[in-house]
């Protein structure tokens, strides 16, 4: 079976970090979830290490990581459609964000 990981990149609107980061743990994740073809999940936060200090301009600060299983398009359909049929997205989350979809070409690797 292939897996796949959905990458999205997003920002919360300064001043309403604490909102934005309760609404994606404790509910986003979880709608998420609830949709066929979304096996896991995982947020991130970019950290104030960084190896190149370009990274400090790169236009996001949060990561959410979500391992599909089965068709990727098919997982993505389903959260288009859960959010054209009302799936609540906080307006503390910015509107500028990107979603992206990488395919497995190894195993999982584990030291």
């Amino acid at each position: 079976m292939s897996s796949s990981l959905c990458i999205v990149q997003t920002n919360a609107v300064p001043g309403r970090e604490a909102e934005f980061d309760e609404w994606y743990t404790e509910q986003h994740l979880a709608d998420v979830l609830a949709l066929p073809g979304f096996a896991s999940a995982q947020r991130f936060r970019m950290s104030s290490v960084q190896r190149d200090a370009a990274a400090a301009a790169y236009p996001y600060r949060y990561l959410a990581s979500y391992e599909l299983s089965g068709d990727p398009r098919a997982a993505l359909d389903a959260l288009a459609a859960a959010v054209a049929d009302g799936m609540y997205l906080s307006p503390a989350m910015e509107g500028d964000r990107t979603t992206v979809v990488y395919d497995a070409i190894t195993d999982r690797i584990v030291a």
